[in-house]
């Protein structure tokens, strides 16, 4: 059963002829025509994060990062499955906050960008969309797999990790910040 993508929309993503939310056997369920690359990036993210867990602490808030739940591949189809997240996608985040939210938010991703540099998780598709925020499970979502992943196994240099970023994560955080949170936020 096909829902309607209105809702699918502000959380997963703005191309509802390559994604559609869909209902079976009572849960809610992502299809993502792909390449399979992202499905094995998917996976692969998974593994490591089980061994390098990656916490975020935001003053009380703790959030573990993990990648998108419940996936599976029809190769067949070229389709992905993933769980449905629930939760505000980071964009939207950023976007729609308020003054005392705002805040809070850019930390919360800065401390994201940390966190992945100390880990070596070099995420390709780290974009604020391709986040969902899950405060109700502590969770911050990971949802897109297909740029490259590199999985280093300990902290990259700052001088790497600065490179990795400049190509799109930094375009991609920048459209929502300021020039002087675009300095604060990319320092160090």
């Amino acid at each position: 059963m096909n829902l309607d993508n209105q809702a699918l929309t502000p959380v997963l993503s703005l191309d509802t002829e390559k994604v559609r939310l869909v209902k079976v056997d009572d849960r809610m369920v992502v299809e993502k025509q792909t390449p399979k690359k992202e499905y094995k990036q998917i996976v692969k993210a998974d593994d490591y994060l089980r061994d390098h867990l990656m916490e975020i602490s935001e003053q009380s808030l703790i959030v573990n990062v993990a990648p998108i739940v419940g996936w599976g591949w029809s190769g067949e189809k070229s389709l992905l499955t993933t769980g449905y997240c629930h939760g505000m996608n980071g964009e939207v985040a950023l976007r729609e906050a308020t003054s005392c939210q705002r805040p809070i938010w850019l930390r919360l991703f800065r401390q994201f960008l940390l966190v992945m540099r100390d880990n070596g998780f070099l995420w390709g598709d780290c974009a604020p969309r391709n986040t969902i925020i899950d405060l109700e499970r502590k969770r911050l979502w990971l949802v897109d797999f297909e740029r490259n992943l590199q999985l280093i196994g300990g902290p990259v240099e700052k001088q790497m990790f600065s490179r990795h970023i400049r190509s799109y994560a930094r375009e991609e955080f920048s459209c929502f910040l300021f020039a002087d949170e675009q300095r604060s936020f990319f320092s160090g």
